[in-house]
């Protein structure tokens, strides 16, 4: 029996839901992405003296990094399914499937990745069995 799963990302969570036979499953998990907000750097006493800035990349290399650990857990949760479908609102979608291009070892065979807007849990699990309508 193939297993199908479908990933809704956006920065906040993911739902996955699986589908074996007839039964649904379905799995949330918190991102736990934090939203950085780098406050301004500071100015030297000295009229035309030099300006400390804030490095941006820290900050950057920090969400870089929680986005890796997100998806690491998402991936652990869908491994073992045959096909997968992913869909959501913004990029996070096409970061999840790359992501999963570059693991090496088994892995779903990705059949779409589709934009969608956000949806309750019943409009995604319909989306989803629409969308492996198609395959």
């Amino acid at each position: 029996m193939e297993k199908k799963a479908g990933v809704w990302i956006d920065k906040k969570k993911a739902q996955l839901v699986t589908f074996s036979g007839e039964n649904v499953n379905i799995k949330i998990l918190e991102s736990g992405i934090e939203t950085f907000h780098p406050k301004g750097g500071t100015r030297s006493k000295d009229v035309f003296g030099p300006v400390i800035t804030v490095k941006e990349k820290t900050y950057l290399e920090k969400e870089k990094r929680q986005h890796k650990k997100f998806f690491e857990e998402i991936f652990t949760a869908i491994k073992s399914m045959d096909y997968l479908v992913i869909m959501g609102p913004a990029l996070m979608k096409k970061e999840l499937a790359k992501f999963i291009d570059n693991v090496n070892g088994p892995k779903p065979e990705l059949l779409d990745v589709q934009s969608a807007d956000s949806m309750t849990e019943n409009q995604i699990v319909a989306e989803i069995k629409k969308a492996f309508r198609h395959f």
